[in-house]
């Protein structure tokens, strides 16, 4: 059997149906079909279980699917579950509650990643009470990779893709963090993987009651205490800097969330 190019992972627990079926729908009408999709779900309610048994009655036929369950333990440890099961020569982690951006998603990202490229990652673009909001990101990203990802996860996990093993290879996501679980991933992963940037969009994170990022700015500002802690136990952030570090990171993402209201303001009125 020929190997598939994508192992899209999704990993659920009790998501909101509507959610989970945009979801779905959004991998479905990928006109990129060389995939597999791997489905972890922790023990969920009959809802979703029933939305996930009709998914793979309808697409069994089009491409691999592999479900299974596991105990409910956390994000990071049903992620790293689910990648021990991916088989693609890349990866990509489409959340239960986040959707693919447009139908030629997963082609366009396919396209980038070209022989000598382990990993790349697009622009932030999120969804609140049904409008879309975009973040360019890696224009702030491109001054200074390394220091970016060594105090905050700057980067758009649902926007970025990666060779497979790299997930092994560097310790897959962090289970024992009350942050970002990513972020241990990126910093390794930086230190010795060239990252390209790519001024594109694939995936639309999805801001609702039960978003991990819900609370705006109180919780990046504690997801940022959390990666100085993470990047002071990788050693990448010297410890008697990290009050300093933070700060200079606190006033970056309020220009960051300055930039991204006025911009998307005027892009509304200008409709």
């Amino acid at each position: 059997m020929k190997k598939p190019r994508f192992s899209i992972i999704t990993c659920t627990y009790n998501p909101k149906a509507e959610y989970l079926d945009r979801a779905l729908e959004s991998l479905e009408k990928q006109t990129f079909k060389n995939i597999e999709h791997i489905i972890n779900d922790s023990r969920s309610n009959r809802v979703t279980l029933l939305i996930l048994q009709d998914y793979i009655k309808r697409n069994k036929n089009k491409y691999p699917i592999k479900f299974f369950q596991t105990k409910p333990k956390g994000v990071a440890k049903a992620l790293n579950d689910a990648s021990k099961h991916a088989t693609g020569e890349l990866i990509h982690f489409l959340h239960s509650d986040d959707y693919y951006h447009d139908k030629n998603s997963l082609k366009r990202a396919d396209s980038y990643i070209t022989k000598g490229t382990n990993w790349i990652t697009g622009n932030f673009i999120f969804s609140y009470r049904d409008k879309e909001f975009s973040v360019p990101i890696t224009k702030l990203i491109k001054i200074n990779p390394k220091r970016l990802l060594s105090t905050f996860t700057f980067i758009s996990h649902e926007n970025t893709f990666m060779r497979t093993e790299l997930i092994k290879k560097y310790g897959g996501f962090a289970e024992n963090v009350k942050g970002p679980v990513e972020l241990r991933l990126w910093i390794r992963m930086i230190q010795k993987e060239k990252l390209k940037l790519v001024d594109d969009v694939f995936t639309v994170f999805t801001i609702h009651k039960g978003s991990t990022s819900r609370g705006g700015v109180k919780n990046a500002l504690l997801s940022i205490k959390e990666g100085l802690k993470i990047a002071q136990e990788e050693g990448t952030l010297p410890l008697s800097k990290p009050l300093k570090n933070f700060t200079q990171t606190k006033k970056t993402l309020q220009k960051l969330l300055d930039y991204v209201l006025l911009n998307n303001s005027n892009n509304h009125n200008s409709k």
